[in-house]
């Protein structure tokens, strides 16, 4: 028996060498009209300045502070899109101060959620109320390294952003008391920026914005 398989075996091998086709079963199908689109992402602001008024931005717009002065403006952000959750970021960015450290002065205070507060949009309110974000120098936000942001919140307590969620922001910024003569007449402008990004296949140590 051994041997009977070893010459069908030579015999093959045999076969290969002299030209000989070999067939084997097939069979295709195919499927038409598949279609890749790329979906739609998109964040809505809104939000109240620092006089109550409805606006898109600024939502600051200062003057004549003295210490110890408060001034407070509201920004709502909704997360519009159909089906992503997302990740949202918020800093100021362009800053111009005169003098230069006029930022280190100024005390900020973002509380996530505020209550009371009537949104002038409509949404899911997005985190426990009056929830504080950040609470120190103004210059602590400036910047995309900021700490008000919601990546503890999405990644580890599994509550990205849905669709239809709205964040607000209550920011109030003080210009303290002991702020020093130093500071009279300074200055500083700057845009508020919300970042929002995709939550779905980020890493919290590398979020891609």
């Amino acid at each position: 028996m051994k041997s009977l398989i070893i010459s069908l075996l030579l015999i093959a091998v045999l076969g290969l060498g002299a030209g000989t086709t070999l067939a084997s079963f097939r069979n295709t199908q195919s499927s038409a009209g598949n279609t890749f689109q790329a979906g739609n992402f998109d964040i809505y602001i809104d939000g109240r300045d620092n006089t109550g008024g409805h606006v898109g931005g600024p939502y600051f717009t200062v003057t004549n502070m003295k210490p110890g002065d408060t001034t407070t403006a509201h920004i709502e952000v909704k997360n519009v899109n159909s089906s992503m959750d997302a990740l949202l970021r918020l800093y100021l960015s362009g800053v111009a101060q005169s003098p230069g450290t006029f930022a280190d002065q100024l005390q900020a205070t973002v509380t996530l959620n505020p209550s009371p507060y009537s949104a002038w949009g409509s949404g899911t309110r997005y985190g426990s109320t009056n929830t504080v974000v950040y609470s120190g120098p103004l210059t602590g936000i400036i910047g995309t390294n900021t700490p008000i942001n919601n990546l503890d919140r999405a990644f580890n307590q599994g509550q990205p952003f849905h669709p239809d969620d709205m964040a607000i922001y209550k920011i109030e910024v003080t210009l303290p008391l002991s702020t020093g003569n130093a500071y009279q007449g300074a200055t500083l402008t700057g845009t508020f920026v919300v970042n929002g990004t995709q939550f779905a296949e980020q890493s919290q140590s590398s979020v891609i914005w």
